[in-house]
C-alpha cells in the first residue's frame, strides 16, 4: 500500500515504487496460502533461481551499455551496482522468485491437499 501512496508522490522512485506495488500483492497471497510450504523448500527455491537471476542481470546490463534500451534516471534511485540500475535488479529477482515461488506450491503435495479441503469447505480458511 505504501508504494502505491508513494508512486506519485517521489519521482526518483517511480520505478522502485511501481515494481513493489505490483509485486508485494502477489508475494502477500502466495505466502497467505503456503509460506510453510516456501520455507520448506527454500534452499531449492533459491538453488532453482540463483542462474536465471544472474543471466537475466547479465544480459540486461548488456543491453543497457550497448544502448538496446535505457532506463528514464529522472524516475530511478541512479544506484546501479555493477552497472545494472537496482530497479532492475529487483524486477528480474521479484519476476523469478514469483515464478519458482508458484512452481513450488503447485506441484507441492501438502499444497494439493489443502486446495481439495478448500474446496469442500468452500473457502479459503484464515489458517491455511
Amino acid at each position: 500500500m505504501a508504494a502505491w501512496v508513494l508512486h506519485p508522490l517521489w519521482a526518483h522512485g517511480f520505478y522502485l515504487t511501481a515494481i513493489v506495488g505490483w509485486f508485494a500483492p502477489l508475494l502477500a497471497l502466495q505466502s497467505f496460502v503456503g509460506a510453510d510450504r516456501l520455507v520448506a523448500h527454500r534452499a531449492a527455491r533459491w538453488r532453482i533461481a540463483v542462474l536465471p537471476v544472474a543471466y537475466l542481470w547479465i544480459v540486461d546490463r548488456v543491453a543497457i551499455a550497448s544502448g538496446t534500451w535505457w532506463i528514464n534516471p529522472d524516475w530511478t534511485l541512479g544506484l546501479r551496482p555493477l552497472g545494472l540500475p537496482v530497479e532492475e535488479a529487483v524486477f528480474f529477482l521479484v519476476t523469478t522468485l514469483l515464478l519458482v515461488n508458484g512452481m513450488a506450491l503447485a506441484l507441492d503435495a501438502e499444497m494439493w491437499r489443502r486446495a481439495a479441503r478448500w474446496l469442500r469447505r468452500g473457502k479459503v480458511p484464515a489458517d491455511a
